[in-house]
């Protein structure tokens, strides 16, 4: 895999905005996986409207990525929960990665739109919670991660992240501000998705259930997983 060439893709595609983390790398939460996070931060699955998908591959060989997240949600993607971290888990950062073999699931908005109609007429609502759909998902069958010299800080230096690995971790210093390490996954998995929020577009006076629609996510989402 590429040690972070230059890459040849525009800046649209290496920043998405809106783009998030799963909890950790899956087989689920395909587009049309729909979720709600409660007051308390509190991530749950809802259900799953059947919406139409075309799958393609990103590029021949390696595709590089940025997302914003915090570095609690990072370090959890990575599997390294029990990493002892001194910087803030909360605060919002970019992290680079390439995705090997990359592929990109993706619906449309008449076929969103068709399926999510039966499913909001049944769904009970609470208004404390935000609810999301996942409208496109990447896969990879292995991720090459990027951190910079402050957020190998944050995590503890490079004998804490070499610990938290486990033995047999390479670590590799791609510059004098950045290391890489890789990650080969066991088959072809989701890693990262683009939700949009389903939300009131007109609240009902009478009791009756609100209208709903869809918006666009421009900011990372954080949560726990019960």
């Amino acid at each position: 895999m590429p040690v972070f060439k230059k890459s040849r893709n525009t800046p649209d595609e290496l920043f998405d905005e809106g783009w998030q983390f799963y909890s950790k790398a899956t087989t689920l939460e395909p587009p049309g996986t729909v979720f709600r996070i409660d007051a308390a931060h509190r991530r749950y699955l809802v259900g799953k409207v059947e919406v139409p998908t075309e799958k393609g591959d990103e590029t021949a060989a390696s595709l590089e990525k940025r997302v914003s997240t915090t570095l609690g949600m990072f370090v959890r993607f990575l599997g390294l929960d029990k990493l002892g971290i001194g910087g803030k888990l909360d605060r919002v950062q970019q992290f680079a990665f390439e995705l090997k073999d990359a592929e990109r699931e993706i619906t449309t908005d008449v076929a969103l739109d068709d399926a999510l109609l039966a499913f909001l007429e049944k769904l009970d609502y609470r208004a404390d919670n935000r609810y999301f759909v996942i409208r496109e998902a990447l896969s990879a069958t292995s991720m090459l991660y990027a951190l910079t010299k402050d957020q190998l800080v944050e995590l503890g230096g490079e004998g804490a992240l070499a610990t938290a690995l486990g033995a047999g971790a390479s670590i590799a210093h791609a510059s004098s501000e950045r290391i890489t390490f890789p990650k080969t996954f066991p088959q072809r998995m989701r890693v990262t998705f683009l939700p949009e929020e389903i939300t009131t577009t007109r609240s009902n006076l009478s009791g009756e259930k609100p209208t709903l629609g869809r918006k666009r996510v421009t900011k990372p989402l954080t949560w726990t997983d019960d």
